[in-house]
């Protein structure tokens, strides 16, 4: 029997361990195929003139547009692309933009042709979409089949009825995020998910259809595994079918199986079919230890497998408490988390899933072991925290049980139920109408609507910054508090369990050490910046010493495009990050990583090259894990000082160049030591990849970092070098990045200026193996290329086939170029330098 692969593929190359992107919320057990729909895609951005919503002649749209929506339209002036895709990230920045990070928002078209065999009649095809931002519009040869408002859920919808059998079909999809905002972060736009193709017998499970609960009896020693299977007649005859479930371990062993009785499903019927397994010593999943189960449902027809499909489960035991706050297995885990908004550095919010990985993996580093959106997540998202170990709080975007909305929340409950790793369903975040007798209605409500698609009743929370009076607060079942600690030590005399949702909130901006309006930046020393907020000591202090409450979410792990804080434009990135848009860290990481992990730590800043400050004295901080820590400065030290516990120490120290260095002591004796060397001029250039090959899926990204050194190879702080970036073999550039909060400059040139000192560069693997090489130049450096190997996939996941092969994936669009909602190209084409000065902006001006 084969069977689509369930856990994200994990290849061994010369030693290291790579993602490649062959993965399923829900793998596919054959004949039902899951195929990817995001390679050889057309883009319009602007809108199509002839668009009008006349539904004259029923389902399908009338007027001009019918000849788009044929396979014979010619659209080669439209641009050839790959998904996921962020057309707003591609826009010029604009201080008069309506939108919420200064990108304009806009309206854009997608289309897609393929082919459907004339075998493939009396199947049933299932188009799904994991994520469209926003107010999408799809149409397949044609006719309306779908208008989906909001841009954070996964949407389906059946495609069999509007398809050409034995020839090419048209699929096409308006985007359009004039309206409907949903965030006052940037949230881009465009097809920003995959999009998935699927191929199901005319009897099958819905997708999402199967809900497991794992359910452990009070010794953890033995569990019963509950299974709710879904089955559907979308053809016109009764279908008597079996349902079977299998268990299997990590290695693929079988724990047990159980068949239904023979079911008979009418045409046009669903029915829910109820079977389970009782397993004897399960591997327990914990943030420590996530051990994972596969579950294999199928539909047997006449003995024959008709369809099927693979869920990846976790034995554990989660529970809120009053007096302990949060235990997992019995066993108290402090919630060590993190907020995050999903854009990145490059791509904007089409982040592919390997750069999932790079960006979970990198706040797994830091001892982190939860992860909070204010919306839902890709579904890849949840599947990297099984597989790491990391909680996961699920949040839907709107607190409503109306409509829509209520549509959204179904559909995130749905999608995630079945993951180890979520630990409750969120229900809003910071809303304003909590204490109104409708508020108390709708959570109610909206529990009814999760507790009835999740079998494992996980509790619903809301994260408030409001009273715990409030009505709808007392309905919860476990609250949520953002920011303010007087709320979360209060007593609660409704005797609910309670948890820090949203804290800290400290502006850092890397690199930069005293706070300065003028040049828009905040200081890297961890004081309080904002009103609402904590610094990250007093944060500590309190969330992990508390045990009555369950732990925190910090506002955020990354920065984040939009939300500039504390100064508005120029700036058109927050501060808020423990990792800066590109993934560099902040010296405020290092003191979370020393309380949250178990490893030892020793961090000194600033670095040491104040020559041209102006300043006599330095303020010298240090994060550490050891009991003392000593300062030297050019070999004379500065004093010893005992390490305190969730705090840094700090000494003021007479400026002077040469070598700074850290000493750390355990037991008296010293441990480790840490140097900080003056840089000389920059001379070179240094380029690090985040792993060392790529896997040739024409999905798989590497983020090379880019450093300014000196002669001697010791990196330049301080450097802003104009770089150019070529690429050559089998890989195509994403985008560039530096991290820096007030940068003008598109990710979508390659060429930027280093953000002191560092710069990145995302480059995504084509479907051919062999050498890539980065080269980077700046003018008065030595020029330096990088060499790694693209590999030829084991597998390579299903997909539907294009016609297109030539894709253009990097593209910025000036404003000098844009008329209205339409692309301008009368202007005719600029150089990439022109095109660069006209996007350097605030950052180039202010740059001597």
């Amino acid at each position: 029997m084969k069977k689509g692969k369930l856990n994200i593929l994990i290849l061994l190359c010369n030693g290291v361990l790579f993602f490649t992107s062959f993965s399923f919320a829900e793998a596919p057990i054959a004949p039902r195929e899951k195929l990817l729909l995001d390679f050889g895609w057309s883009f319009l951005l602007g809108d199509i003139n002839e668009y009008n919503t006349d539904f004259t002649k029923g389902g399908m749209v009338g007027g001009k547009m019918k000849d788009y929506f044929g396979p014979d339209f010619n659209d080669s002036t439209w641009r050839p692309i790959n998904l996921p895709h962020d057309f707003v990230v591609e826009q010029q920045l604009d201080k008069n933009a309506q939108s919420n990070s200064a990108l304009p928002d806009g309206i854009a078209w997608y289309r897609r042709v393929f082919d459907v065999s004339k075998e493939d009649e009396g199947k049933s095809f299932i188009l799904t979409f994991d994520g469209v931002c926003r107010f999408s519009e799809v149409f397949v040869n044609g006719f309306h089949v779908q208008t989906h408002r909001f841009g954070y859920d996964v949407f389906s919808v059946d495609i069999t009825e509007a398809l050409a059998y034995g020839g090419e079909n048209v699929i096409m999809v308006r985007v359009n995020t004039l309206e409907g905002a949903e965030g006052w972060w940037y949230e881009g736009g465009g097809i920003y998910r995959h999009v998935w193709l699927e191929k199901v017998n005319a009897v099958h499970i819905p997708t999402y259809g199967v809900a497991i609960n794992p359910e452990l009896d009070t010794s953890m020693t033995k569990a019963n595994v509950q299974v709710a299977v879904e089955v559907k007649n979308d053809g016109f005859v009764a279908g008597p079918v079996d349902a079977v479930i299998c268990l299997k371990d990590k290695n693929g062993l079988k724990i047990g199986e159980s068949t239904s009785a023979k079911i008979s499903i009418q045409p046009g019927q669903t029915t829910t079919v109820n079977l389970n397994i009782e397993v004897n010593n399960p591997e327990l999943w914990s943030p420590s230890c996530p051990e994972l189960y596969s579950l294999e449902t199928t539909l047997k027809q006449n003995g024959e497998v008709i369809d099927g499909l693979v869920n990846q489960i976790g034995f554990r035991v989660f529970k809120f408490d009053t007096e302990q706050g949060f235990l997992v297995n019995g066993k108290k885990e402090i919630l060590k988390g993190v907020c995050m908004h999903q854009d990145h550095a490059g791509v904007g919010i089409a982040v592919p899933d390997a750069l999932l990985w790079y960006r979970l993996e990198k706040l797994k580093e830091l001892g982190v072991n939860a992860f909070r959106s204010h919306h839902p997540n890709a579904p890849e998202v949840a599947q990297i925290c099984n597989e790491l170990g990391i909680l996961l709080l699920a949040e839907t975007r709107h607190f409503s049980s109306f409509s829509e909305s209520k549509e959204m929340l179904e559909s995130m409950v749905r999608v995630e139920r079945n993951n180890p790793c979520v630990i409750a369903w969120c229900l809003g975040n910071e809303e304003v109408i909590l204490n109104t007798p409708q508020s108390v209605n709708v959570v109610n409500k909206m529990r009814q609507i999760a507790h009835t698609l999740d079998p494992q009743k996980r509790p619903v929370t809301l994260a408030s910054n409001r009273s715990l009076n409030e009505k709808a607060i007392r309905e919860l079942d476990v609250i949520g508090v953002n920011y303010h600690t007087n709320n979360l030590v209060r007593k609660n005399s409704y005797n609910q369990p309670i948890f820090s949702s949203e804290s800290g909130s400290v502006v850092c901006t890397r690199g930069e050490y005293e706070t300065n309006e003028e040049k828009r930046v905040v200081s890297s020393y961890d004081r309080k910046g904002v009103p609402w907020g904590q610094s990250g000591e007093e944060l500590l202090d309190f969330t992990m010493n508390k045990p009555e409450i369950g732990g925190t979410f910090y506002w955020t792990g990354f920065d984040y495009r939009g939300e500039p804080t504390p100064y508005n434009w120029p700036n058109v990135v927050s501060n808020f990050g423990l990792y800066d848009l590109c993934g560099f860290r902040k010296d405020l990481s290092y003191l979370f990583e020393a309380s949250w992990s178990d490893h030892e730590v020793l961090h000194v800043f600033p670095h040491w090259n104040w020559e041209d400050s102006g300043k006599d004295s330095i303020d010298v901080w240090v994060y550490s894990t050891y009991d003392e820590v000593e300062l030297l400065l050019n070999g004379e030290s500065l004093g010893k000082q005992q390490m305190p516990k969730y705090k840094h120490v700090e000494w003021m120290v007479k400026y002077q160049p040469g070598e700074l260095v850290a000493k750390a002591y355990r037991n008296g004796k010293v441990v480790k030591e840490q140097v900080v060397i003056t840089a000389g001029d920059p001379q070179n250039i240094k380029i690090e990849p985040h792993k060392k090959s790529l896997i040739a899926n024409e999905q798989d990204v590497i983020s090379f970092e880019v450093s300014i050194m000196d002669k001697d190879m010791v990196f330049c702080p301080n450097a802003d070098n104009l770089l150019k970036f070529t690429l050559s073999g089998p890989a195509r550039m994403l985008g560039v990045g530096n991290g820096s909060p007030i940068s003008h400059e598109t990710d979508k040139l390659p060429m930027r200026r280093t953000f002191h000192g560092k710069a990145v560069v995302i480059i995504q693997a084509t479907k051919e193996p062999g050498d890539v090489v980065l080269t980077v130049t700046s003018p008065d450096l030595k020029e330096v290329s990088y060499t790694i190997k693209s590999i030829a996939p084991n597998e390579i996941s299903p997909r539907v086939p294009s016609k297109i092969t030539e894709v253009e994936l990097m593209k910025f669009y000036p404003k000098s170029e844009r008329s209205g909602d339409s692309v301008n190209v009368s202007k005719g084409p600029q150089s990439l330098e022109e095109m660069y000065k006209e996007t350097a902006g605030y950052s180039l001006d202010s740059i001597k």
